[in-house]
């Protein structure tokens, strides 16, 4: 390794024979940067401002690698001759170093950036040595454009005192350890007579306890057989008050049972009673449908009376020719079905939903047709969902009809009359 340059000789003049200014001193245009610093403080700086693991970072983000088995002097003076490199090309590493510094004791340079004397510049770094910070007061003095000759070579000198002291406490500390050390094993060799007393006392412990054990087993033992001996009968008046007590206590428990009883019936009469309501609607539902219906079949069925034909009766549902497929259902209903749309003026169209007439026939079907009913509990789940999409694809009235009944018909051609809807609930 290479000898690391030191200060001028103009430097280590006594700091007594230079008078420090009080008037403020011509800053430069910006602070100072490594290369600007006389090279005799970059050993300092380098040594107290960054740590061996900063600079092993640094190293790696300028492309380099050191050989295997470099001690931490030799990386420190590698670079220390680094920062001094004169031309701008070669100071790639001494860019990234005054980077870091920046960086890393940026609010120590922001508390120096407003001193402009050298006065002001000596009271900071004099709190800082009380303080016991030294890194970022020093980075920012060095670099600082106020800084003068007689200012660094007192500062540099404190910190070169300050690396004496330091390596001065380490010897101390080093034969400090090794006293405590010592007495370490002193105090080993006591604490293991004082666990061996601890565990004769552990000992006497748990044997007294198992002394104790015992006599409480007798002790409950005895509790038990005067337990078992016969109860003294108290006077008749004291047995009279306990038999009351004890029957109060069991009517009042029968009360809250009771009570919970009747909490329990009462909502299981409510419930009871919108069930009922449920089936009164539907019941009403169902005469609805029955006079529907018988007025239906009186205006339907051609049934002769006194020997001479009975005028026929005008049905209120008039489909005006549209043309009715009645998807699924009972075959056997057909011609009442058939009946029924032709006394409302329309034209039925049977389709057994697949069974016999085939699914390629649905299609051809539902084309034909104006309005669709669907009995929902009498078609091919495939069928149904079919006929729905295409009716919905094609604009056409899709009504779905709960069951496959008379009344059910009648309701849903009530509904596509009055509804251009495509699909809605079975009605």
């Amino acid at each position: 390794m290479e000898t690391i340059d030191q200060p001028d000789e103009s430097m280590s003049a006594s700091f007594e024979d230079s008078e420090v200014s009080t008037r403020p001193v011509t800053k430069f245009p910006r602070r100072r940067k490594l290369w600007d610093i006389d090279k005799g403080y970059h050993c300092s700086i380098i040594g107290t401002c960054l740590s061996v693991a900063t600079l092993c970072k640094l190293i790696v983000k300028a492309g380099m690698q050191f050989e295997p088995g470099v001690t931490d002097y030799e990386m420190h003076g590698f670079f220390v001759r680094a920062m001094s490199a004169e031309t701008p090309d070669k100071r790639r590493l001494a860019r990234l170093v005054n980077k870091a510094l920046d960086r890393a004791y940026a609010k120590s340079i922001a508390a120096y950036r407003d001193e402009s004397t050298s006065e002001g510049l000596l009271c900071r770094w004099e709190q800082a040595i009380n303080a016991g910070d030294i890194p970022g007061p020093y980075w920012a003095m060095l670099s600082h454009p106020a800084m003068c000759d007689s200012i660094e070579i007192r500062v540099h000198g404190e910190v070169h005192m300050l690396s004496h002291i330091a390596g001065a406490a380490n010897r101390a500390d080093i034969k400090r350890l090794r006293r405590l050390e010592s007495e370490s094993v002193e105090v080993g060799g006591r604490a293991k007579i004082a666990e061996h007393k601890l565990r004769e006392r552990l000992k006497e412990r748990d044997e007294k306890i198992a002394s104790m054990e015992k006599r409480l087993a007798a002790e409950r033992a005895a509790y038990e057989r005067l337990q078992q001996q016969p109860v003294v009968t108290l006077p008749d008046t004291a047995c009279e008050v306990i038999r009351l007590q004890e029957a109060l206590a069991d009517e009042r428990c029968n009360i809250q049972r009771l009570g919970a009883v009747t909490d329990r019936q009462q909502a299981e009469l409510g419930h009871l009673r919108k069930d009922c309501d449920t089936l009164v609607r539907q019941i009403e539902e169902r005469d609805e449908e029955c006079q529907a219906l018988e007025l239906q079949l009186l205006a339907t069925v051609d049934a002769p009376e006194n020997g001479a034909p009975r005028a026929k009766t005008e049905s209120k549902v008039n489909l005006s020719g549209s043309r009715v497929l009645y998807l699924g259902g009972r075959k056997n209903m057909y011609p009442f079905f058939k009946n029924i749309v032709s006394r409302c003026n329309g034209k039925f169209i049977p389709h057994d939903g697949g069974v016999e007439n085939g699914a390629r026939q649905l299609h051809s079907a539902l084309s034909k047709a104006d309005i669709v009913l669907c009995p929902v509990d009498c078609v091919s789940h495939g069928a149904c969902l079919k006929a729905k999409k295409i009716c919905s694809d094609c604009g056409k009235r899709f009504v779905p009809l709960r069951s496959s009944g008379m009344s059910s018909l009648m309701r849903g051609l009530v509904h596509a009359t009055s509804t251009a809807a495509t699909a809605s609930k079975p009605l």
